[in-house]
């Protein structure tokens, strides 16, 4: 712990003589459940208290991507704040639906934004709406709104998975049930931009 309370030392030495300042530090680390890694943090301090956002990357997906997670709360500290973000490396996961951060534990898998679609699609089904709620074509499991141009619905990490991992040519990127070329919209849904 002497270790981190050094580092807290030498990013307070720079807030020390500022009342309202900004300054990211590139600080990479991989969760505990390597699902994402942070790039950087980002620290403001306004009158009196510290803000937080942590820049970061999925494992898996188009490395020149970085996704940003507002830690929301107001620290009144250095050490609060660096305390704060080795925390949600430990116990944060990302959204199966779109990669934002949530917490590793709750009951949902699915972020705040994200929850709203599978809500839709439950009232559809239990109101005979719709027949089923879509899976994703690799895990089987619900996906609520990931889906292709072509209406094939696959979970982002299961696609960038399949992609990276299985039988992408370094060709175009084909909709592994249609073979269909997907398009740019998809790519940049998908994160996969340099394919």
């Amino acid at each position: 712990m002497e270790t981190k309370k050094n580092y807290d030392d030498l990013i307070r030495q720079d807030f020390q003589n500022h009342e309202d300042f900004k300054k990211c530090y590139d600080i990479v680390c991989t969760s505990a459940n390597k699902k994402f890694r942070s790039s950087s943090l980002t620290i403001k301090k306004s009158v009196g208290f510290f803000e937080g956002t942590i820049h970061y990357r999925v494992i898996h997906c188009d490395y020149n991507y970085i996704l940003y997670h507002d830690m929301g709360v107001h620290y009144e500290s250095i050490s609060h704040l660096m305390d704060s973000f080795y925390e949600i490396l430990w116990i944060y996961t990302i959204c199966q639906e779109c990669f934002n951060l949530i917490k590793a534990d709750t009951s949902y898998s699915l972020c705040i934004d994200c929850l709203p679609m599978k809500i839709f699609w439950e009232y559809g089904l239990t109101h005979q709406k719709t027949e089923h709620i879509p899976q994703c074509s690799i895990c089987f499991d619900p996906v609520y709104h990931s889906v292709l141009k072509c209406n094939h619905y696959f979970h982002k990490n299961c696609f960038i998975r399949l992609i990276r991992d299985t039988w992408y040519n370094g060709e175009d990127v084909l909709c592994p049930i249609c073979r269909g070329k997907i398009s740019v919209e998809d790519k940049y849904n998908y994160f996969l931009y340099g394919e």
